[in-house]
């Protein structure tokens, strides 16, 4: 035997926003929320009497200023695209399956962050190409510096671009250097032409480790810095401590979707009134002669909805071969307490049903095809057990 099942519930809201029934929350990479990100950190990397020095002093302060910067902008990047997101609208006419609709939201949340990535790291690469192409100085005179050429009765300032090991920052914005501090490179600090540029080439693993961040610490050791402390980065990061910022960027400092979606509130606003159920059965050629010797009768289309409106769902069934139409009336805990039979005219052989209300009267109308007398049969106006008005439309052939 070969079977087969499909269903179908019409729903009353055929659109419905995505932000009825779906929310997204992220947790953020941490970074975002130490205290690396707090004025008080700012304050102390700030050397006045560094600016424009070719060392760490001068734009350290300036790189984790920037670093904050992206945060922030990725995070409203987000917020924005969900607030679009959550007024956009799913349009759909049947009721989705639950696996069908939790496939759908999952899809259109990964479209969501990709496509959310790809329009912010488009932004931040035309305003970096921008900068570079129109030979913008950084006022750390990290890119570019003035030189003063003495002349006998006048003085020439003229600029040349920075280099960092032998790169030239006249025709690359991504020239850098590793950080050297007390004659050791600090692992994952850079320098280089663009304070933004450079943090991006950075990693942060510097600030998982108490020991490092203690020799940053003394590097820029000032009197009033006694009683200040910074708590290290954790260690339960799944993407790893040497990440570069960049790598960050391209997820928007997200290390986590989560994904709220109710099934139970897209279906109250679909609002399905009744829901139509047919199955195929295929018997073998002994079966189907047996059976229609023995005259026996054979459902072969079923529908459920609401008829009496008591909240309950009951079904409806036709009989092809007995020419009648049975409903049962649910309890509303998967039994039935009455059932009554229906003629749907001699040897009309009826062949589908299904439910509708046809004359606008808030009750579910029953409307049946019959295979062997070319009518429609219409039954309305369900009350206590049985039709008031049933109808026999005949299909003319044109």
């Amino acid at each position: 035997m070969k079977y087969s099942t499909s269903s179908t519930c019409p729903c009353e809201q055929i659109s419905i926003k995505y932000g009825e029934f779906v929310r997204v929350e992220m947790i953020y990479h941490e970074i975002c929320s130490s205290d690396f990100q707090s004025q008080q950190w700012f304050d102390y990397l700030y050397d006045e009497d560094q600016i424009n020095e070719r060392n760490f002093r001068s734009t350290a302060s300036a790189q984790f200023q920037s670093l904050g910067s992206l945060c922030k902008l990725t995070k409203k990047t987000i917020d924005t695209s969900l607030t679009q997101f959550y007024s956009t609208k799913l349009i759909a006419s049947q009721l989705l399956s639950n696996e069908t609709f939790q496939n759908r939201i999952h899809s259109l949340i990964t479209l969501l962050q990709k496509t959310t990535s790809q329009s912010f790291k488009r932004t931040l690469k035309m305003i970096e190409e921008i900068l570079h192409g129109n030979f913008y100085m950084s006022v750390y005179q990290t890119n570019w510096k003035f030189t003063v050429l003495e002349r006998a009765n006048f003085s020439q300032i003229y600029t040349n671009p920075m280099k960092y090991q032998s790169c030239s920052c006249g025709t690359s914005s991504l020239c850098s250097e590793p950080v050297i501090i007390d004659n050791s490179i600090i692992d994952g600090l850079f320098i280089g032409c663009y304070p933004m540029k450079t943090i991006l080439q950075s990693s942060l693993q510097c600030f998982y480790n108490e020991t490092c961040l203690q020799i940053i610490l003394s590097y820029f050791q000032k009197s009033s810095s006694n009683n200040i402390s910074f708590q290290i980065l954790s260690l339960n990061n799944s993407y790893g401590i040497d990440e570069k910022v960049e790598q960050m960027v391209d997820r928007l400092f997200v290390d986590q979707w989560n994904i709220n979606c109710s099934y139970e509130n897209y279906y109250e606003k679909c609002r399905p009134t009744f829901c139509t159920y047919s199955y195929i059965e295929y018997f073998n050629i002994f079966y189907i002669v047996t059976t229609i010797l023995k005259g026996d009768v054979s459902p072969n289309y079923v529908v459920v909805g609401d008829l009496n409106k008591d909240h309950c769902v009951d079904i409806t069934l036709v009989n092809y071969w007995s020419s009648y139409m049975n409903i049962f009336l649910g309890n509303g805990d998967g039994t039935f307490s009455s059932w009554a039979t229906y003629s749907t005219g001699t040897d009309s052989k009826p062949y589908a049903v299904a439910l509708g209300d046809l004359n606008s009267d808030d009750k579910l109308d029953v409307v049946v095809t019959n295979y062997g007398g070319d009518t429609t049969g219409i039954f309305q106006d369900f009350d206590n057990g049985s039709f008031v008005n049933q109808t026999a439309v005949v299909i003319e052939e044109y």
